[in-house]
């Protein structure tokens, strides 16, 4: 009997019993909005749902391996946090542990926490189903699915496999190489994902040439292929125990090595800066101490969403780097999302806080709710900016409509989310309806 599982079990319980909306949220929202989102978003990820057969399959596969990615990549950075800077590590790392039935729950964790999001990724492809497709459905949601848990097992295994890496004489030459002015152990949780993510998109490549082969009616055992995510994750999983087992407690020392070595190169003035806080000197005087509170909770809690931002403002670049008639819906339906989606950092941050601390500082909450507000439209320039330069270098001037629309959207769900964010975690319940309303309001002004 694994004691962890046990554990997790009981405060999963017990939370349904207490929060039983809050515990369901996670899971049901991307599927509520996948559903939702899925008939708008056709005409520009489904583009070839009514182009002859070659079209078609080609079409499906680029879309199921760029969803793959996402999953896949998404899930590997979930597991950085949970390894690398997790909670349960800062318990339990002063106690012995066994630290492959504690990975075994981290990994059944995050099968609960992430599935959500997959599935709603799935539900995108449901338009198949209503024109007739079927095959190509269940196909490409295999495929979805096969990369999702490839990324959480080889996530497992690139962060675990980095701290041993980072305190082995035999990779010691490799990393002085590569790290720059990081600290060598550093260097290798820095590699670590992208190494991991590397991996995943070698076996959603070639999942998504099964995918072609069987939907172009060849031989069944093109399906080897499609199953090679799958066998990804059984033999990487197969793994993680024994190395668990290796590096749980390198890692440890690891991570201190790291915070020991920035601590002593750091300069204490720099330590205090944050993002965005040149900005300040622009702002209203009644509203700068919120504000640089708020830019100080977003950057040292917060931080993974600010990153997050430009990561997915790259995607919309890509999306907008064409010369077709299509950029700008295309990137406003990508770069949208993104910041539909990161808007909700606002919510994050006020969960983030007791809830008597406001009170307590004695903070006016008009102001306090306005500074949110400014600081999230603040961070979600991130997620726009690199879409709309894509389109400014390969359309011209309509990234001027692209830009104001996009800002436009940004000061909305700002809004929205600070509005809502008192509420805490029910917040999100009338945030993900309004949020949606919102993104699918801009990509109809330009349909």
């Amino acid at each position: 009997m694994n004691p962890y599982l046990e554990v997790d079990r009981t405060r999963r319980r017990h939370r349904w019993r207490v929060e039983p909306l809050d515990s369901a949220w996670p899971l049901l929202a991307p599927l509520v909005l996948g559903a939702l989102a899925a008939p708008l978003a056709q005409p520009v990820l489904l583009w070839f749902l009514h182009r002859p057969e070659p079209v078609f399959t080609e079409g499906l596969a680029g879309l199921c391996l760029r969803l793959c990615l996402l999953v896949g990549g998404a899930s590997i950075l979930v597991v950085h946090e949970q390894v690398v800077r997790g909670k349960d590590r800062r318990v339990l790392d002063p106690h012995p542990v066994d630290p492959a039935a504690l990975t075994t729950m981290l990994g059944w964790r995050l099968l609960r926490s992430t599935s959500g999001v997959t599935l709603g990724c799935c539900l995108l492809l449901s338009p198949l189903l209503t024109a007739g497709h079927r095959q190509a459905f269940l196909l490409g949601c295999l495929t979805v699915i096969g990369g999702w848990l490839a990324g959480l097992v080889l996530g497992f295994l690139a962060q675990l496999g980095a701290a041993w890496a980072a305190r082995s004489p035999a990779f010691a030459g490799v990393l002085d190489l590569i790290r720059g002015s990081t600290p060598p152990m550093q260097a290798a949780l820095i590699w670590a994902p992208g190494l991991g993510i590397a991996a995943v998109g070698a076996s959603c490549i070639g999942a998504t040439a099964g995918l072609e082969h069987l939907l172009a009616g060849e031989h069944p055992s093109w399906g080897l292929l499609l199953a090679l995510p799958f066998l990804t994750a059984a033999g990487g999983w197969w793994l993680v125990g024994p190395l668990a087992r290796r590096s749980w407690y390198e890692a440890t020392v690891v991570i201190a090595e790291v915070d020991a070595a920035w601590a002593q190169v750091e300069d204490p003035d720099e330590a205090r800066r944050v993002y965005l806080e040149w900005a300040l000197r622009f702002s209203p005087g009644a509203l700068r101490p919120h504000l640089l509170r708020g830019l100080r909770q977003g950057w040292r809690s917060h931080r993974s969403w600010i990153i997050g931002a430009w990561g997915l403002g790259l995607l919309g670049a890509v999306a907008g780097w064409t010369t077709e008639p299509d950029a700008l819906p295309r990137t406003l339906l990508v770069s949208g999302v993104a910041v539909a989606c990161l808007a909700a950092v606002a919510i994050r941050m006020e969960t983030s806080d007791p809830r008597w601390l406001g009170r307590a500082l004695g903070l006016p909450l008009g102001r306090r709710l306005a500074a949110r507000g400014l600081v999230v439209f603040a961070y979600l320039q991130g997620a726009l900016l690199p879409g709309v330069l894509a389109v400014l270098i390969r359309r011209g001037s309509e990234a001027l409509s692209l830009l104001g629309l996009l800002q436009a959207l940004a000061a909305c769900c700002a809004l929205l989310a600070a509005a809502v964010s008192p509420a805490r975690r029910r917040g999100w319940l009338a945030y993900a309806p309004l949020a949606l309303a919102a993104w699918i309001l801009f990509n109809r002004s330009v349909s």
